[in-house]
């Protein structure tokens, strides 16, 4: 399924960027793209509270405008009450196309508001594929909360649950089976709600909102300690990670040639064998990056740091290249 994410003109600022960029992350067989922000509209169809059938009406003519295919699922996000109060909907004429609506989530949950936006940008398209008519809605949305994507939510802060449980029923999945939803489809909702589940639940909003504990290096830098956890580290990833620590600037890969003394100097603390041939020649190789030597390290040392702290506050500590290709950690050592 292709599904376009569009600004729309009351917006200041793109809510579709940030959710593509959340949702293309996720692998799967859905595609989220972009598209251009909504140019113009009638006054007719705009306001602070619009109605649904203006809403369907402009994604109609949104569709027109830049010519996009049929088999494309146009969600537009909007600041703009809807007539009706509901968090998004599908078009009700079959059209593969809906709405979502971006402001007061405030006033339901307690998370950044771009993770119900997230939920509803998914469950619209699905719930598209789901029910045909208004009919259908009534039939089969739960009007008593069960924790399912399908819960009706009458009182709006009843959507903690759907957040929280990032669960479809029993019945609604056999439900979307019988409309052809395949299984892959459903294996990547399945996905992204659990990331936005994840994300949105208390216990990692609160991690991520803890304060990061500082690097203690102790013993010569044998012991590279994070809070309670110490780094196992072999002898060139623990050369490479002090060097990055102490270093107080950003640097690429390809300039760390330039401080071979430097990294000669950290290694031979750790070098575990007689020859100093051998070791000059191992730190040598690691600053000229030779067979990858230097990337393949930096990658170890970060899979230690995922692997021992919290994803929320791995990447303080994680050796982090930028968009130039600059290298640095974002923390330093409390004392070196």
């Amino acid at each position: 399924m292709k599904i376009l994410i569009v600004n729309s003109i009351s917006l200041e600022e793109s809510i579709a960027e940030q959710a593509v960029d959340f949702l293309s992350k996720i692998s799967g067989v859905w595609e989220f793209k972009i598209g251009e922000p909504e140019k113009w509209v009638s006054e007719k169809h705009v306001g602070d509270t619009v109605s649904w059938e203006s809403l369907f009406y402009r994604l109609q003519n949104y569709r027109e405008q830049f010519q996009i295919p049929a088999d494309v699922f146009i969600l537009l996000l909007t600041n703009e009450r809807n007539s009706k109060n509901w968090f998004g909907m599908a078009d009700i004429d079959g059209r593969p196309q809906g709405f979502v609506q971006t402001s007061y989530w405030s006033d339901y949950v307690y998370s950044e508001s771009i993770y119900p936006i997230l939920y509803e940008i998914v469950a619209i398209p699905l719930q598209s594929r789901m029910f045909k008519s208004m009919e259908e809605i009534s039939k089969y949305t739960h009007f008593k909360p069960i924790g399912c994507l399908n819960d009706f939510c009458s009182n709006k802060s009843e959507i903690i649950l759907k957040l929280q449980t990032a669960n479809i029923c029993t019945q609604c999945y056999q439900r979307l089976e019988q409309k052809g939803v395949s299984d892959a489809e459903m294996d990547h909702v399945d996905k992204i709600l659990d990331t936005i589940r994840l994300r949105f639940r208390e216990f990692n909003i609160r991690r991520s909102r803890r304060q990061p504990f500082p690097i203690r290096i102790e013993n010569n830098g044998r012991k590279i300690q994070i809070g309670d956890i110490t780094l196992k580290l072999s002898p060139i990833q623990r050369s490479l990670y002090l060097f990055f620590l102490k270093l107080r600037k950003q640097i690429r890969t390809t300039d760390l040639d330039e401080y071979t003394d430097d990294i000669i100097r950290i290694y031979q603390n750790f070098y575990n064998r007689s020859s100093r041939d051998e070791m000059i020649s191992i730190a040598s190789r690691l600053a000229k990056n030779e067979d990858s030597l230097a990337t393949q390290t930096i990658s170890k040392i970060n899979a230690v740091i995922d692997k021992n702290i919290i994803p929320e506050q791995a990447n303080y500590y994680k050796i982090i290249t930028d968009a130039e290709g600059y290298k640095s950690i974002m923390i330093k050592p409390e004392q070196t």
